[in-house]
């Protein structure tokens, strides 16, 4: 079978997240080619993302037939001289790639999509916006009214909301998840069929990161010392977090036996590069941070689902208590899991030495089976035996 991969944008934490799944795709006889979104700039950002992530784009694909693209005829062209029998990508929401997928559905083209990190995939299954941050849980308040008083009554309530939330459904034939705990919200609306759980693809780097310690050497790190990493919220959340992550940077930076690194958001990466440089803390790159992360003693966050990188690699998360349930994505302290602990600028030095003394203990296995069903590696062989059985029953 030929299969059509589509990489829409190049990963900043694992730019070869795809390469094993499409190893063992060519094992199992199936022809494959690469199209990979031509976004060596974002809008309005100056940073080149070649640069940013480290990697020149045409080394990633070098061992498979590829061929980079920036519009819908380029694409147009691929599906007429390749004629893939499947479609094979990271899930598509919005924007070009969103146009990419109507394309290929159109020409009746079958396709699965992947849930690899975050929560955006948990869209699908909402009425109205993530609660990540203060200002999204509120504008989402609004939404829902909106939502009611439009189905009701015929109009918006609300107005002058700004983005509004996901209004598209999944148009793919199958989409596979990172855990249970998505499958059990999307099933809320959609056949279970639909969405079949692997681990995620991505996640399999961070296994793979456990195991090196290249990274200590690369970065001149002392391994006696304990590595802490700050996960900031972006620039547009400053109002809310500044506060807190400068005092929990400096409480930190001020203990003289830890090593503080920041892992920038990456919209900052873009928009805001220098934001952190007068900070405490080395800034890590992005393939250095998920290189670091599985090494480190806790990752701090104010809300953030990063967090559930940290505690696939058995990192405690440290959230701001600003935040409460209803503004925590993921369920790091609450629903009976405890991978984490709420802390301020106050306790924060306090908690990580509770942590290294072994006086706060945590469960990361159930956590880590119901977010990524696996702690193994193996997610990719999952994913190419979903692919393989779904080629089976449509050819």
């Amino acid at each position: 079978m030929k299969i059509l991969f589509y990489d829409k944008h190049v990963k900043f934490n694992n730019p070869f997240y795809a390469i094993k799944l499409l190893n063992e795709l060519e094992k199992d006889n199936h022809q494959i080619f690469v199209m990979v979104s031509d976004s060596h700039k974002i809008r309005g950002s100056s940073v080149l993302i070649e640069d940013l992530v480290g990697v020149n784009f045409r080394e990633i694909y070098s061992g498979f037939n590829f061929k980079f693209i920036s519009n819908l005829d380029e694409v147009n062209t691929i599906l007429k001289n390749f004629k893939p029998d499947l479609f094979l990508s990271d899930f598509c929401l919005t924007n070009f790639e969103w146009e990419v997928l109507k394309l290929i559905k159109s020409k009746k083209i079958r396709d699965i999509g992947m849930d690899m990190v975050s929560s955006e995939i948990l869209l699908y299954a909402r009425n109205y916006r993530m609660p990540l941050h203060l200002i999204h849980q509120i504008k989402g308040y609004f939404e829902r009214i909106n939502n009611i008083s439009d189905r009701f009554i015929g109009h918006k309530l609300v107005s002058s909301l700004g983005s509004s939330s996901l209004d598209n459904k999944p148009i793919s034939n199958i989409i596979t998840l990172k855990g249970k705990f998505f499958q059990d919200i999307i099933s809320m609306k959609y056949k279970i069929s639909r969405f079949p759980v692997t681990g995620s693809i991505q996640f399999d780097q961070l296994f793979e990161n456990w195991k090196s310690t290249e990274i200590f050497d690369k970065l001149g790190i002392d391994k006696k010392n304990p590595i802490i990493i700050m996960a900031p919220s972006p620039m547009v959340e400053e109002s809310i977090d500044s506060q807190f992550i400068v005092d929990t940077c400096t409480a930190v930076s001020q203990n003289g036996e830890f090593q503080l690194f920041i892992n920038p958001h990456p919209s900052d990466r873009l928009f805001y590069p220098d934001r952190f440089n007068n900070y405490p803390g080395k800034q890590l790159s992005s393939i250095d941070f998920y290189k670091l992360l599985p090494h480190s003693k806790a990752l701090i966050t104010p809300s953030s689902t990063v967090g559930l990188e940290a505690a696939f690699c058995n990192v405690p998360v440290l959230g701001s208590d600003i935040y409460k349930n209803l503004n925590w994505e993921f369920p790091y302290f609450k629903d009976g899991f405890n991978v984490g602990k709420r802390i301020n600028e106050r306790n924060i030095v306090q908690t990580i030495n509770q942590i290294l003394e072994n006086k706060i203990s945590f469960d990361f296995k159930p956590f880590i089976e119901h977010m990524c069903y696996k702690q193994d590696g193996q997610s990719y062989k999952r994913l190419s035996l979903i692919v393989n059985n779904y080629i089976s029953k449509i050819s």
